[in-house]
């Protein structure tokens, strides 16, 4: 009988493969209809087989390992970021202060946020956008709202305490210009000697009462003017819905060359990052999970051996155990050459928890809490909203450092336990072929990106020179590095420079040279490392699915009938420790064979025990009396199916190595 669509799936070291995958593959015997003779094998196969039935069971359950810790992890990591519920309340607050769009063109239209482009600009937008939406006391229809509702942004975004004016102004000095350029321009300012002034608008102000003060400062001409370098809003906004709590801040840079830049960020975090017991039993199973105690009965284990078997009696001899000790735990963590990868997967998950405790214990702290209950209190002086709301507000910027400090390694978490699914791969021939091209296309990229670099720069630096003083893009080296990377993926907008002086030449010849010869180059590469990896005949790597599956099977189902055996059967112990689902334990099978092999070897019996020594039915019988002879037959047949399958795959190398066909 065929297996059907002759299922191949390579994991592990295996002397069995010629590179062909056209073989059929032949189930035992108790599979078919009609009886078949009990087959017999060379004990030299039974340990091969069984070797290989081994290192295969343990690499599949290497690669469920990881699928299983990066899916629990993943898990986990939302309970404590919830991106869907922060991007509600981010976007809730943003697309209400930090308003955008180009139909700003008339003389009614309110100013947007990222359309201010002189000083009269801001106070329109502060005066007919920002106060609006954030000191709202009366509902659209002019009714007086209640006191829980004042200060409410997009809904349900209630502003604590006041929200945040901070002026940065530069200090006046001598122009850095020539003596007889004085008379036309005297006065700078130097950005490196600033003062800061602060104005703060308790959140049950009215929007008359907020403008008329907002008002007043322009008419004074001081507030905003030629000093000015910062105008920095500060709102911090509490979501009960979601909830959570966010950190808006509007900026407004006024640049050196004149022009005014703009730009936002809103920062959400939850209330409570263990607002139940769930997220706190999922969080202890996680750090379990990824702690290294599956190596400490293992090192107990070889320590004890270790010592048993050299007496340990000295210092010295008590270094040398460390040191194998050491060794061990190297192979059984790191058994490759991932070990970074591998390093740093239980690590990183260590900081991100206990950067969710750090963030918890700051969102939690007494001092901080009474502080946030009181900025909810209106009718406080400027004094007492000043030195509360200052010292919430330092608390909330810890808090946004937290989350976002989160994000980071909760992504490099991630990429790091992914990497080690793709890690677990790099012995399937088929879930590998990405690693094993790109390892194999590496060594020739370095070399090219050398090339790739210089050219890359070249164009870069030119841009920078031809357009830089004209279009945003290229207005520094930096900028124009990353405009030459767009430009690689289509992401620029050629109408910015078309007008300029060798435009035309600068963007042909860029596209040209790195587009259609370097790129193309790089797709060769990895083009043909992986027509080589694909075309390489690795002998080492042969593994029927099902047979693994299998066998990792009867592996589980073996450890859990010991444990209910345990306590509840203690008859037939040694039948029970020999037998499981009818055939003989591979472990104790491939026990007893190198025992015998290592007894016999040198004695009067050696001639009996010998890698050539074909086994039988009987013969298993005589060296396991517990079991019976169907059983041994089942364990025979079950052997024989790898041997089978090898001599297929052997016939078919020698056939191809004769430059022939097979049958």
């Amino acid at each position: 009988m065929v297996l059907a669509g002759d299922m191949y799936l390579v994991l592990s070291p295996d002397p069995c493969d010629t590179g062909g995958r056209t073989g059929g593959y032949r189930m035992s015997g108790s599979d078919t209809a009609e009886t078949q003779p009990t087959p017999t094998i060379a004990i030299k196969l039974v340990l091969d087989v069984l070797w290989h039935d081994k290192k295969h069971a343990t690499d599949l359950k290497k690669i469920l390992i990881a699928m299983f810790s990066f899916s629990v992890f993943v898990a986990a990591m939302f309970l404590h970021i919830p991106t869907t519920n922060m991007y509600y309340q981010s976007y809730g607050v943003s697309s209400a202060l930090a308003t955008s769009g180009s139909d700003t063109i008339t003389t009614d239209s309110s100013v947007k946020f990222f359309n201010i482009q002189t000083i009269p600009d801001v106070f329109d937008w502060l005066d007919n956008t920002f106060v609006p939406e954030v000191f709202v006391t009366e509902d659209y229809n002019g009714n007086a709202l209640p006191a829980e509702e004042w200060g409410r942004v997009a809904l349900f975004n209630k502003v604590l305490g006041a929200v945040s004016f901070q002026v940065t102004s530069m200090q006046p000095e001598t122009c850095d210009t020539p003596d007889f350029l004085d008379s036309l321009y005297s006065s700078c300012y130097d950005s490196g000697t600033t003062s800061t002034e602060e104005l703060l608008i308790s959140f049950d102000t009215n929007a008359s009462d907020a403008s008329a003060t907002l008002t007043e400062k322009k008419d004074s001409g001081e507030w905003l003017d030629f000093s000015t370098q910062q105008l920095l809003i500060t709102v911090i906004t509490l979501n009960g819905e979601l909830p959570g709590y966010a950190v808006t801040k509007l900026q407004l840079d006024f640049n050196a060359g004149g022009y005014i830049e703009a730009s936002s960020s809103t920062t959400s975090a939850l209330l409570d990052q263990y607002p139940h017991a769930t997220p706190i039993i999922i969080d202890i199973l996680v750090v379990l999970w990824f702690s290294p105690w599956i190596l400490i009965p293992a090192v107990i284990s070889f320590a004890r051996s270790y010592e048993k078997e050299h007496r340990l009696a000295t210092p010295r001899q008590w270094m040398k155990l460390g040191k194998h000790t050491a060794k061990a735990i190297g192979v059984w963590a790191f058994p490759d050459g991932w070990f970074a990868i591998d390093f740093f997967r239980g690590p990183i998950v260590y900081v991100f928890y206990i950067t969710v405790l750090a963030t918890q214990a700051v969102t939690t702290g007494s001092q901080f809490q009474h502080k946030l209950a009181t900025l909810g209190t209106s009718g406080q002086t400027g004094d007492e909203v000043s030195e509360t709301l200052s010292s919430v507000t330092k608390s909330f910027k810890l808090i946004a450092n937290l989350t976002v400090l989160l994000r980071l390694l909760a992504t490099a978490a991630v990429l790091v336990l992914g990497l080690r699914i793709l890690n677990t791969f790099r012995d399937h021939v088929g879930l590998s072929i990405l690693t094993r091209t790109m390892a194999s296309a590496v060594r020739s990229i370095w070399t090219f990106s050398v090339i790739f670099a210089v050219i890359f720069m070249a164009f870069a630096a030119s841009g920078n020179v031809l357009f830089g003083d004209r279009v945003e893009d290229f207005s520094s080296l930096l900028t124009a590095m990353k405009t030459c990377v767009n430009m690689i993926y289509g992401n620029f907008d050629f109408d910015t420079i078309k007008d300029i002086d060798y435009s035309v030449a600068y963007y042909w010849s860029y596209m040209a040279m790195e587009t259609f010869v370097l790129l193309n180059i790089v797709l060769a590469i990895v083009v043909d490392a992986y027509q080589e990896e694909k075309d390489k005949k690795d002998k080492n790597k042969c593994w029927v699915f099902l047979r693994v599956v299998d066998n990792v099977f009867r592996q589980w189902m073996a450890r859990v009938n010991d444990l209910v055996w345990f306590p509840c059967c203690r008859l037939e112990k040694r039948r029970h420790y020999v037998v499981f689902w009818g055939r003989i334990r591979p472990q104790v099978l491939h026990d007893t064979l190198k025992a015998s092999l290592d007894n016999t070897r040198g004695s009067e019996l050696y001639g009996e025990w010998t890698p050539e020594t074909v086994l039988t039915a009987n013969t298993l019988n005589k060296l396991f009396p517990e079991t019976k002879i169907e059983e041994c037959e089942a364990t025979l047949r079950h052997l024989a199916t790898e041997q089978v399958h090898q001599a297929s795959h052997i016939k078919d190398e020698d056939v191809a190595v004769d430059g022939g066909a097979p049958d």
